[in-house]
């Protein structure tokens, strides 16, 4: 009897261990699965932590400051992730990462060192935007694409070195580098965007290489201490005012498709290259000095008043056999036609004509284009912030999908606002909720259509529209 009931409990025991391991098993594996899933963060060296989500990509930040190396386990930082970190110093980005988001490091104003690995492929819109403490900037040789406006304002950085791997530069991309005195642009790149180095006044000398086909509008105004730039004859295109108030320019510039050297008023000889098929409205205009004109190619098309105000007897040189300049001692534009004789050192005419009176210059239109950063939302209003470079008016407007019933659906708007803009900057605009939208909120999420619109003074207009989901308020809530 005592047999059997001694075997019946190792029975028993043997099923209750075996069921306790499975449990375990579950229990463990369970937990792995949760510890898997579970946001990490990482200490920043001057206090405040940075966040890493499962997907391995740095989601955000609280109080960063001082030194930061971003973990190698990280692969991408993330949209805003250290937006306005203003108090990080110093910057090492771990070598898994490959790509830097928009806004990413936006308004990292005491940033004064940064190292990009060779893993990094991109570099976001606005991803350094107003790093105006950063002295130096290596880029590797892996970034193959830089987004618009990415160090805008970098005003403190002196040299830069564009790597091979990048073809194009973008709009506004180092707009504002006003210390910036050496650049070197690869022969990758194939064309510079509108703004690229506006304002970049220290620059002295500039070789623009033979891979460039486009120089945007407004690519270099402003670049005032600018006296030796070479552009080749793979240039066809370059953009209104590209280097416009270049006021130290006295050595020749080669190629291209000039149309944008207005107040150029040290430049003393110009050479068009062979490829060049129109020169714009008041592209020398004030480049008072301008004595000769070398034409390599056939006459282009030129516009109004390109040469008013150059040195007075200026020649049109062009060789044997071009057409569409006329005979030797014709007027061309305002130049005198001539045929170069060898190694010619063209002087100015010893019984000049009146200068024609030059016609105000013109005026670049104000720049439409802004910044908008993530939307925050309250329980009355959608609050965004915009970055903008001129003055004038952004307005906005959210809809949203109201449902009554089954087949019953129409498109309310769910918010409105608008705000002056005085000067560039950043700027909050609120977007108040209208009844309906708090309404639909309280029975649940609502997806607003966001449109943003910023109008500058005397300019057009641009939108940026984005869709914000609005979570559900309790009743009680009446914003």
């Amino acid at each position: 009897m005592n047999l059997a009931v001694g075997s019946s409990w190792r029975r028993y025991s043997v099923a209750i261990v075996g069921l306790l391991t499975v449990l375990a098993v579950f229990v463990g594996s369970a937990g792995f699965a949760t510890s898997a899933q579970a946001d990490e963060t990482f200490d920043c060296g001057g206090g405040g932590t940075y966040t890493v989500n499962a997907s391995h990509v740095v989601t955000g930040n609280t109080g960063c400051a001082g030194a930061v190396t971003i973990d190698d386990s990280v692969t991408s930082i993330g949209d805003s992730a250290f937006t306005n970190a203003s108090s990080l110093t110093s910057l090492t980005i771990g070598s898994g990462v490959t790509s830097i988001g928009n806004y990413a490091f936006f308004g990292v104003s005491s940033l004064t060192s940064l190292t990009i690995p060779n893993s990094v492929t991109s570099i976001g819109e606005a991803a350094f935007y107003g790093a105006s403490s950063l002295t130096s900037l290596t880029i590797p040789d892996s970034v193959t694409s830089i987004g618009n406006y990415a160090f805008t304002n970098a005003s403190s950085l002196t040299s830069l070195t564009i790597p091979n791997s990048v073809t194009s530069i973008s709009d506004g991309a180092f707009q504002g580098a006003s210390s910036l005195t050496s650049l070197t642009i690869p022969n990758s790149v194939t064309s510079i965007g509108d703004s690229a180095f506006n304002g970049a006044s220290l620059l002295t000398s500039l070789t623009i290489p033979n891979s460039v086909t486009s120089i945007g509008n407004l690519a270099f105004i402003g670049a005032s201490s600018l006296t030796s730039l070479t552009i080749p004859n793979s240039v066809t295109s370059i953009g209104n005012y590209a280097f416009a108030d270049a006021s130290l320019l006295s050595d020749s510039v080669t190629g291209g498709g000039v149309n944008a050297f207005t107040n150029a008023s040290s430049l003393t000889s110009v050479t068009i290259g062979s490829g060049v098929t129109s020169i714009g409205d008041y592209a020398f205009a004030g480049a008072s000095l301008l004595a000769s004109v070398a034409f390599l190619g056939n006459a282009p098309s030129v516009g109004g008043s390109a040469f008013v105000g150059v040195a007075p007897g200026a020649k049109a040189y062009r060789a044997a056999g071009l057409t569409g300049y006329g005979l030797d001692g014709s007027n061309f534009y305002g130049l005198i036609v001539a045929t170069p004789t060898p190694d010619p050192t063209p002087t100015p005419d010893p019984t000049p004509t009146p200068d024609p009176t030059p016609t105000p210059d013109p005026t670049p239109d104000p720049s439409n284009k802004f910044v908008t950063l993530p939307v925050d939302a309250t329980n009355s209003a959608l609050q965004s912030t915009l970055v903008v470079s001129d003055p004038g008016l952004a307005t906005q407007k959210g809809t949203f999908i109201y449902s009554s019933g089954a087949r019953s659906t129409r498109r309310l708007t769910a918010c409105t606002g608008s705000k002056k803009i005085t000067k560039a900057g950043r700027y909050k605009i609120n977007c108040k909720l209208t009844a309906g939208a708090r309404s639909a909120r309280r029975r649940g999420s609502i997806r607003v259509t966001l449109t943003t619109t910023f109008t500058p003074t005397g300019g057009t207009g641009r939108a940026i529209t984005r869709t914000v989901t609005l979570k559900k308020t309790s009743s009680g809530v009446t914003g």
